[in-house]
């Protein structure tokens, strides 16, 4: 009996010990934030809670902090362990209880924030932390201040995870199919997506295994497959990078430099462009194949538009959907950074596709809703992306809301709505 008790109570003081050292990390952590927050801002204070998976608490906030009548921001942050998993979402509104068209901010490292200002400080009467993870203790920093508080990041930098890393070998890569298979499968690929004008080109690789060639592109979606020969030197097999840019302004227009023997970029172009397309990785001095297809540009994308909307608004779409997009859009509109609600007429029996793309500025991510007859849906790009869609269909309503979230610097963009399909009564939603 006696001898099990040591390394029971052992192991008992060794998670007693990490939960300390857990607990001690985190209280520094929060008492950073505040010290670097407090001379900008006045700090509100709010207790620690510890929460349960699937727990749901709401975060109640002083009048002051919520007041839509004053123009100072309110920045909400949220710290635990960074291996703990939560979302800051916001709940629904009291009077109908859909679901709310604010975005949920995820934590990255145990860490996330949420700022609201001016009228929209009101928001945060319904922010709540929903948690992922076993259970968690977590402290929150709440500041009032003329201006939005800086990223917790920027304070933490020992939070942020930098980019991913990359994979671990796991054992020998798989054997290269022959390159002739290998391009047969792409060509074969893109004729049953409709792809125009396949061509297929081997470009010699450099002594490095590098290599470039100019292309004359017209206005629609391109897609590049960049195939290199198996290397003889199994210590450093064949892995192809790729990078297109724009001749005229240098433009990066997409690249692949995934750990893969074969690359792919796709991307769409609203006019005439001469791009430069550049790879490395090949095996030295080998044929290297590039396969292109092309896709004219939907005819539902107005010409008056320009070339960068209607580039953006194709990437967007997808090649899938193009063929919905023959007819002009039932309704558009122009926007800036910021929230935006657009009201829209519809059909009760129709479904709609709806795109926003930017056209100017730079862009931290852009999200869009549509709500029709007690419908919501949602969607939204990624910060580096700089256009997204959403299709939705009229829950029996002639109207739709229509909402905008768009981030960014010196931000303009253009949004769009098609019907693209109707319902007949009685038959399931797609």
């Amino acid at each position: 009996m006696r001898r099990g008790i040591g390394p029971t109570l052992g192991a008992l003081a060794a998670t007693l010990a990490a939960a300390s050292v857990a607990s001690a990390d985190l209280g520094a952590d929060v008492e950073r934030v505040k010290l670097a927050w407090a001379s900008s801002s006045k700090l509100v204070d709010q207790p620690p809670r510890l929460l349960e998976r699937g727990a749901i608490r709401r975060l109640f906030l002083p009048k002051e902090a919520i007041d839509p009548a004053t123009d100072d921001c309110t920045t909400v942050a949220v710290l635990s362990a960074p291996s703990t998993n939560f979302v800051l979402r916001f709940l629904p509104t009291a009077d109908d209880g859909s679901a709310s068209r604010d975005w949920p901010e995820p934590s990255i490292a145990g860490a996330a924030q949420v700022t609201r200002c001016g009228a929209r400080k009101a928001m945060l009467s319904r922010v709540a932390v929903e948690m992922r993870s076993p259970r968690g203790v977590l402290e929150f920093v709440v500041a009032r201040s003329s201006e939005p508080m800086p990223s917790l990041l920027k304070t933490l930098p020992h939070r942020d995870p930098g980019p991913p890393g990359r994979r671990r070998d796991t054992g020998p890569p798989a054997s290269l199919a022959p390159l002739a298979e290998r391009i047969a499968r792409v060509q074969h690929r893109n004729e049953q997506n409709n792809g125009l004008d396949p061509y297929e080109r081997k470009v010699p690789s450099s002594r490095t295994g590098t290599g470039n060639k100019l292309f004359r592109l017209d206005a629609g979606c391109h897609r590049f497959d960049v195939l290199g020969e198996a290397s003889d030197d199994e210590e450093h097999p064949t892995d192809v990078d790729v990078m297109l840019k724009a001749v005229a302004d240098e433009t990066l227009l997409g690249e692949d430099r995934s750990d893969n023997a074969d690359a792919s970029v796709e991307f769409c172009v609203g006019e005439q462009e001469i791009v430069k397309l550049s790879f490395q990785g090949a095996a030295p001095r080998s044929d290297v194949s590039i396969v292109l297809a092309s896709w004219h540009l939907p005819e539902g994308l107005p010409q008056a538009w320009g070339a960068r909307a209607r580039a953006s608004m194709a990437e967007a779409v997808g090649k899938a959907q193009f063929p919905a997009l023959t007819e002009s859009p039932v309704f558009a509109s122009l926007g800036v950074q910021g929230p935006t609600f657009l009201p829209v007429e519809v059909l009760p029996d129709a479904c709609y596709l709806v795109v926003i793309a930017a056209i100017r500025g730079a862009t931290n991510g852009i999200a869009i809703a549509a709500e029709s007859g007690g419908s919501l849906g949602q969607n939204q790009s990624q910060p580096d992306e700089t256009s997204t869609s959403l299709a939705f269909c009229a829950e029996g309503d002639d109207r739709a809301v229509v909402e905008v979230e768009a981030h960014g610097s010196g931000l303009g963009w253009l949004l769009g709505v098609w019907q693209v399909g109707s319902v007949a009564l009685g038959e399931p939603r797609p």
